[in-house]
């Protein structure tokens, strides 16, 4: 079997906080929104480590067309890794040619050129595509062509998520519409502090924890209803005190509740 392309080999770790470039596997955008690439499990690292010694590996992790055609020639299965990435923040920070929007829908380095000429001489050529957005696919109806996995921008587990199954995440795929499993939410909507709240739980550390220095009370809590033009009011009063040492600044959160003839969490 044959491994081919550029974006099947471990990503540039040299492309700056904002990982602004394109030099191997995309797991993520370029930008803000871009994640360490420290620990990326690449799809050469995860195929090699699934296929072992059952099948003989030809590498070409590279984009260069005659080196993915001799790499695939006469291979039983040749899987061809493209990609085309995109990002943000315009034209200051430009991608090989492209700044923030791709410049078409075309896969990148050639990335259409290499699945085509990896086809013509392997009958059952798999090509797998990472990118941010849509692609131009005009070889998808190529004889040779025996799957296409669109793959998105996966993350770091890019490479385990094409060859694992379900029984690696504990998690079952529904292969039919018909057949999505019924989950009944039990806790309804006692979630995170209202589940607490529900099951008196102190925790440890409250929300804003070590935010300040000092402490505060809170007393004489006060509720009226007014009623104008149709409408009611519910109006609440209480008394904030700080009774600790130093300065400090308290804001104040009400929070509500479905009465218990209502079976429900608080909201």
């Amino acid at each position: 079997m044959a491994v081919v392309g550029l974006d099947a080999k471990m990503p540039g770790k040299d492309c700056g906080d904002l990982n602004t470039c394109n030099k191997g596997t995309i797991t993520t955008g370029w930008g803000s929104g871009s994640n360490s690439l420290e620990f990326v499990v690449p799809p050469i690292d995860a195929i090699t480590a699934v296929v072992g010694d059952s099948a003989l590996i030809s590498q070409s992790l590279s984009n260069k067309l005659d080196d993915g055609v001799a790499a695939a020639r006469g291979k039983d299965l040749a899987f061809v890794f493209v990609n085309a990435n995109s990002g943000e923040l315009g034209a200051y920070t430009v991608v090989d040619g492209n700044m923030a929007d791709r410049n078409n829908l075309d896969l990148w380095f050639k990335g259409g050129s290499l699945v085509e000429r990896v086809a013509a001489v392997c009958n059952n050529t798999i090509v797998v595509v990472h990118s941010t957005g849509p692609v131009r696919m005009p070889w998808s109806n190529h004889a040779n062509i025996s799957a296409i996995v669109y793959a998105g921008a996966p993350g770091e587990q890019n490479g385990p998520g094409l060859v694992d199954d379900e029984s690696a995440y504990g998690t079952e795929i529904v292969y039919n519409s018909l057949g999505f499993p019924n989950i009944d939410y039990t806790e309804k909507l006692l979630l995170d502090y209202r589940y607490m709240d529900a099951h008196n739980i102190a925790p440890r550390f409250e929300f804003g924890f070590g935010l300040s220095y000092t402490t505060f009370a809170y007393s004489g809590l006060m509720t009226s209803f007014t009623s104008s033009d149709g409408k009611s009011m519910l109006t609440t009063q209480f008394t904030v005190t700080n009774n600790g040492s130093v300065a400090g600044t308290e804001i104040a959160q009400l929070y509500l509740s479905f009465p218990e003839s209502a079976s429900e969490g608080g909201f």
